[in-house]
């Protein structure tokens, strides 16, 4: 069954913005040993010596290396190394200043730093670790090339294996720090929610709306964020400079973070024309939607929702559109799954995702709504206190 989504948190009304008290300021200690202890369970199944954690500056690469940390960089490319050994880890940084931030904002305390000589210090601080086992990549997509050719140099090829898979698995069921970052995330993307809808007009620029959303935001916690927009079905990305008309939509996601946890809210606004084009097709998503989140609970296959919602578009006559109807959620955007009928998951207490179906409309555009939720023992918790149909007109 659904719960509410900010229990524990005290809120006070001021002005326009919702001021939260008594919200975690870093993760505890108690959780790293707890992620170490699930990290290093798995690294000795799988005969890794070492884990090492690239984080790179996109929505898609910092989570490997924040889950390790506790820390994950806004520039340039950082590392960690876990040892399968009950040894302190290694971050390394190529600026001596970020190093010092490590120290002072993560968990990490054994930083090395420095523009040159870093690959080298990499390389010899993993040396001292290994017992005969492999080096476990989190992952190879977001390693740099001579740094994967120069550990094949040094230890072999056949020893460095890409660890994405073990780190997917393990990142996947969330810990309830995790899941409370989520929630404080998901007030986060209801204010900036909030915001768009207080400005989202015809006659007003896309960049207005946008930047004030963002800027919301950013006042009340994010680090960093991944909002697109689209007006009148073009891509959706980011602002373009086009005016809302009397016949206008504007659609995207607001995918803030709080303490580097994601939440994504999508949303959608129509006026004129455009709201009488789509309303039967936010109707029917709305069913969708429903019939989604009444699937969830542990043990339901990731194809299950799916079909649960392909189910209601097709009675009605609509098309479920390419692409997938939510994904997994955490330290990076897409982690761990989507939903779409290829990937067989097991749904489990403490996993954290975006229900979004996607549906094709019969003037050609898309209507794609939803919210961010968690599982539970016996259902879901949404992470978000709006969704898409609140405000779409």
């Amino acid at each position: 069954m659904p719960n509410s989504c900010h229990d524990g948190l005290v809120k006070e009304k001021s002005g326009e913005q919702m001021d939260v008290v008594d919200r975690p300021q870093a993760f505890s200690l108690e959780e790293r040993a707890r992620r170490y202890s699930i990290l290093r369970d798995q690294m000795k199944d799988r005969g890794i010596d070492v884990l090492l954690a690239v984080g790179r500056d996109c929505h898609a690469g910092r989570g490997d290396l924040r889950y390790i940390a506790g820390y994950s960089p806004l520039v340039m490319t950082h590392y960690a190394i876990l040892p399968r050994v009950a040894a302190e880890p290694i971050f390394l940084a190529p600026s001596r200043n970020r190093g010092r931030r490590v120290e002072a904002s993560g968990w990490i305390k054994e930083v090395r730093s420095g523009w040159v000589g870093l690959e080298d210090t990499m390389l010899d601080e993993i040396a001292g670790f290994l017992d005969g086992g492999a080096i476990g990549i989190a992952r190879h997509s977001n390693l740099p090339v001579p740094v994967y050719l120069a550990l094949c140099e040094r230890f072999g090829a056949e020893r460095v294996q890409d660890a994405g898979k073990m780190m997917d698995e393990v990142r996947m069921v969330k810990g309830a720090e995790e899941l409370r970052c989520a929630r404080e995330a998901g007030r986060i993307a209801d204010l900036g929610y909030q915001v768009m809808k207080e400005r989202v007009r015809p006659g007003v620029v896309d960049a207005d709306f946008y930047a004030a959303a963002v800027e919301s935001e950013f006042r009340a916690g994010t680090e960093y964020t991944m909002d697109l927009m689209g007006l009148d079905g073009a891509s959706v990305s980011a602002p373009s400079g086009y005016v809302v008309t009397e016949d206008s939509f504007v659609e995207g996601e607001l995918t803030p973070t709080y303490l580097g946890v994601y939440n994504q809210l999508p949303y959608d606004f129509g006026f004129g024309q455009a709201a009488r084009d789509r309303a039967k097709a936010l109707e029917v998503a709305r069913a969708a939607y429903d019939a989604m989140l009444a699937s969830i609970r542990p043990g339901v296959r990731v194809p299950e929702l799916y079909e649960a919602a392909r189910q209601p578009i097709e009675s009605a006559g609509l098309i479920c559109q390419h692409g997938q109807f939510g994904h997994g959620m955490g330290f990076d955007v897409v982690e761990g799954f989507s939903i779409i009928p290829e990937h067989d998951v097991e749904l489990r207490q403490g996993m954290l995702f975006v229900v979004h179906p996607i549906i094709g409309t019969k003037t050609g555009t898309r209507v794609l709504l939803g919210a961010t939720v968690a599982v539970t023992a016996d259902g879901y918790e949404l992470m978000n206190e709006t969704d898409g149909w609140a405000f779409s007109s």
